[in-house]
């Protein structure tokens, strides 16, 4: 199962891109939930019929999951706030069932949650400020580019390796919206300011791009997983933040 959520990660953004990668035991539940399990003992059952429908049941459970987080708490709320809370894992896991038992096609996901050359900014600005107020990040912290999305992997992979420089940044407090000191140049930028100007040069392609969700401080996470958990330990309820500034 988490292969074929790794496969369909690699056409997703965004939220929904988080709820494959974050969500995977909760999708994995809701798949088993719809699988006949009542003779899971039974010697003589032929389970190849039952497992021909994982895949499909995979890209199904998580467009209602998907589509029960967005209805529930909003598209403004983070994924992993909703699958690492019980109550709301409940919520969502009845929700899923039900829409997988209608008999309903499962909900399409609109052109924001798939791979597109227009991206949506997400929490860039909040999550950097967040970041800087608190301290999180050290001066001087050496953050590592990930290529977010199957295009970006595409044309991103040769030029990337071609010179280990383009790859890292260094991270500032006191510089403001520009904190990251790209090494390949020495010019500061914004998260997304340098993902784009990356893209641009790797590949010729010009596209807005969320950058806090591809820059990572290595062996913690990326700037908007960091971002969230300092909100999370603040008690702030993130559900009713903006997406944006």
């Amino acid at each position: 199962m988490r292969a074929r959520l790794k496969e369909l990660r690699d056409g997703l953004l965004w939220r929904a891109d988080a709820a494959a990668f974050h969500g995977d035991l909760l999708v994995t539940h809701i798949v088993y939930r719809s699988l006949n399990t009542r003779s899971i003992e039974d010697p003589d059952f032929y389970w190849p019929n039952e497992l021909k429908k994982v895949p499909e049941l995979v890209r199904d459970a998580l467009a209602w999951s998907l589509s029960a987080i967005d209805q529930e708490y909003g598209k403004s709320s983070h994924i992993i706030a909703a699958v690492r809370n019980t109550e709301r894992i409940e919520r969502v896991v009845r929700a899923a069932l039900r829409g997988l038992d209608s008999g309903k096609d499962a909900p399409p996901l609109g052109d924001d949650y798939q791979v597109t050359e227009v991206e949506t900014h997400g929490r860039q600005v909040n999550a950097v400020t967040t970041l800087i107020a608190n301290g999180r990040i050290a001066d001087g912290a050496v953050l590592e580019y990930r290529p977010y999305s199957k295009p970006e992997r595409r044309d991103m992979a040769e030029w990337l390796a071609a010179d280990p420089k383009r790859s890292l940044a260094s991270w500032s407090n006191d510089n403001g919206r520009y904190p990251l000191q790209w090494h390949a140049d020495g010019e500061w930028y914004s998260p997304s300011g340098l993902a784009k100007e990356m893209r641009q040069q790797a590949s010729g392609v010009t596209s807005s791009v969320q950058g806090t969700l591809r820059w990572f401080v290595p062996g913690e996470g990326s700037l908007d997983d960091l971002a969230l958990a300092v909100r999370l330990e603040q008690g702030l309820n993130v559900e009713d933040e903006p997406a944006t500034d």
